[in-house]
């Protein structure tokens, strides 16, 4: 399930180099439907890795505590010089508690952050 989900992040990243753009790239009509469309993979991601015991009860706990701190880290961070806090603990779950962990902590890191910060708006499901 996480090939896929990388898949079809690559997709979305590259159309725009193969398609030529449309009236409106704003993504503003879109944007709801492309989230969507994410909700349903990271859930069937959190699905799948508990159903493989690669996530248990307890990393699935630690999974909302570093949410939480990502959340808080990431308005800190703000591109100081050229990097991202968050990014630092994003790379460091994900090589501790897998690349299942890690995609599924980036995702919920993002909205979170974008919960507190105010930052929803039709950039977010392309975070």
């Amino acid at each position: 399930m996480l090939a896929v989900a990388s898949v079809g992040g690559l997709v979305m990243f590259l159309w725009p180099l193969l398609v030529s753009p449309p009236d409106e790239v704003g993504h503003v009509t879109d944007a709801p439907f492309v989230f969507a469309l994410i909700l349903p993979v990271v859930i069937a991601v959190v699905l799948s890795e508990l159903h493989s015991g690669d996530i248990d009860t307890k990393a699935l706990a630690m999974l909302g505590v570093l949410t939480a701190i990502g959340a808080a880290l990431r308005p800190m961070g703000a591109g100081v010089a050229g990097l991202e806090t968050v990014f630092f603990l994003l790379v460091l779950a994900g090589r501790v508690y897998g690349a299942g962990f890690g995609f599924v902590l980036g995702t919920t890191t993002m909205f979170t952050s974008a919960i507190l910060t105010g930052g929803i708006g039709p950039w977010l499901p392309f975070q």
